[in-house]
């Protein structure tokens, strides 16, 4: 697409007061082929491989009539160009005074942003894939971060990017393997091979539209930072559940007192694990955690300055989300997090389109899947457990005759 940015940029510049027909023609179907790109229903059946392909014929026809009209102007038309060249002198595409272009990176980021403004999917710069347009990469970190009300799961677990639609992962397994004698390997040579896990996902794309008010486009009203936003919101949404969802099909458990919590803690994982345990847990079941007291009248949450909550539970790191994640109030994930498998097979992407009755909109999209790194015999070291632990501790049972 990037020779149809310039090519469209081009034959505009050198558009000589509408003097070629053939011109004329050209600049119609292009504006013609720009709508079509960006809506779905004026591109009906035509497939964006087509449209591409029309759009290298138009462009090089352009040269063509660009090159006969530059041997027939001479330097009439050299004179024009330096001029044209130095009318459309833009100094927010340079870094600096002394003529440094931007990096390619700042300069697909301002066309993304330019985009979003005006819905010019012509822009240089930009990224395409399959009709949509691909959000920067360092725009993405900044407008996950625009989410910063909501806490983004993907940090805590295991990202994989991926390159196909579907297929299996290697992951390496907690099993204990040791080192064979050479006696021990030529009588059973299956036992000096390292246990591996093979995680299957199979992405699919999840998609999400944004309404805009057309109201505010002829007001001219812009909502570039707020759109960002939105983006940051749905994308990590979509990415908590998504890891919810596999989180809720780990072995189940049930904690009635503090005592049997420790007890999960101390013998439910492998002992090699302990320092990555993490507690994950709706904001009732930290608020239930919150006044906990032992025996002794101490609360059970420990005051931490290194955890994001500002406490630490049984000296593990706590992740507190909304309760309208977690299928009761009563529920939490207690594990090595790691364990979740992100597969990640592409950018975030958006597209302006006309989507039913809201009419123009945003549309966002992603593709992944998740999984989680277990088998038949070695289960994921995390559990879903259910909370039942009173607030106040037991009164303690007074012997008879005291």
């Amino acid at each position: 697409m990037k020779t149809k940015q310039k090519a469209v940029k081009l034959h505009l510049q050198f558009f000589n007061g509408g003097k070629n027909k053939r011109l004329e023609e050209i600049e119609a179907r292009l504006t013609e082929i720009r709508g079509m790109l960006e809506d779905d229903e004026k591109r009906g059946d035509t497939s964006f491989k087509d449209l591409e392909k029309e759009v290298r014929e138009l462009n090089e026809e352009i040269e063509e009539i660009e090159a006969r009209q530059r041997v027939l102007d001479g330097t009439k038309s050299e004179e024009k160009e330096q001029k044209e060249e130095k009318r459309d002198f833009d100094p927010s595409q340079f870094r600096k005074v002394g003529g440094d272009e931007n990096p390619p990176e700042d300069e697909e980021r301002a066309s993304f942003d330019k985009y979003l403004e005006t819905r010019d999917i012509t822009e240089d710069g930009l990224k395409l894939d399959e009709s949509y347009v691909v959000v920067p990469e360092e725009d993405k970190k900044e407008i996950i971060e625009l989410a910063d009300d909501i806490v983004s799961l993907k940090q805590f677990v295991t990202v994989k990017p991926v390159s196909t639609g579907s297929g299996t992962q290697p992951v390496r397994t907690t099993a204990k393997a040791t080192l064979k004698t050479v006696a021990e390997l030529a009588e059973s040579p299956a036992i000096g091979v390292t246990p591996f896990t093979e995680v299957d996902y199979k992405v699919e794309t999840k998609r999400g539209y944004i309404p805009y008010s057309e109201e505010y486009k002829q007001d001219g009203i812009n909502l570039v930072g707020d759109l960002k936003q939105f983006i940051g919101e749905v994308v990590v949404n979509t990415e908590n559940d998504d890891i919810l969802t596999a989180l809720s099909t780990v072995r189940a458990k049930t904690v009635a007192s503090v005592d049997e919590l420790k007890t999960l803690v101390n013998t439910g994982f492998k002992s090699g694990k302990k320092d990555r345990i993490k507690f994950l847990m709706s904001q009732s079941v930290f608020d239930n955690f919150d006044r906990i007291k032992d025996k002794n009248g101490r609360y059970l949450l420990q005051e931490s300055i290194s955890a994001a909550t500002g406490y630490k539970i049984l000296n593990k790191d706590i992740v507190v989300l909304d309760d309208e994640y977690f299928p009761n109030k009563t529920t939490m994930f207690v594990g090595d997090l790691k364990e979740i498998v992100y597969f990640d097979r592409s950018q975030v992407r958006v597209q302006w389109t006309n989507y039913l009755h809201f009419g123009e909109c945003l549309g966002v999209a992603i593709r992944n899947d998740v999984g989680k790194v277990e088998d038949e015999k070695t289960k994921v070291n995390i559990y879903k457990v259910t909370v039942n632990i009173p607030t106040e501790p037991a009164e303690p049972e007074v012997p008879e005759g005291a």
